[in-house]
């Protein structure tokens, strides 16, 4: 039996919010499986996050939504400390 990858990092742009990107629900289901923590970056709040979730996401997977607006440096260093985790792993 193979073991499950730690993590995977989808960067999305509306996904699981707005309609943009449908194939993800369909393809979610099935890589799931695979990883222990999937994180959906979605680096821009628009106005679909201010609404419900149009798609159901898998149990082991986390929304990470960024400020409105940061600054580029906020961005880079925020995904630094996520990214992080993954590194230290060996």
């Amino acid at each position: 039996m193979q073991s499950k990858r730690p993590f995977l990092y989808l960067i999305v742009s509306h996904y699981p919010y707005g309609f943009a990107e449908p194939f993800l629900k369909d393809e979610l289901k099935i890589i799931a499986k695979q990883f222990e923590k999937i994180y959906l970056i979605l680096p821009e709040r628009n106005a679909d996050s201010e609404k419900k979730l149009l798609s159901i996401v898998p149990e082991n997977a986390q929304i990470i939504e960024f400020n409105i607006a940061p600054s580029g440096l906020q961005k880079l260093s925020t995904l630094f400390n996520w990214f992080s985790e993954a590194w230290t792993l060996e």
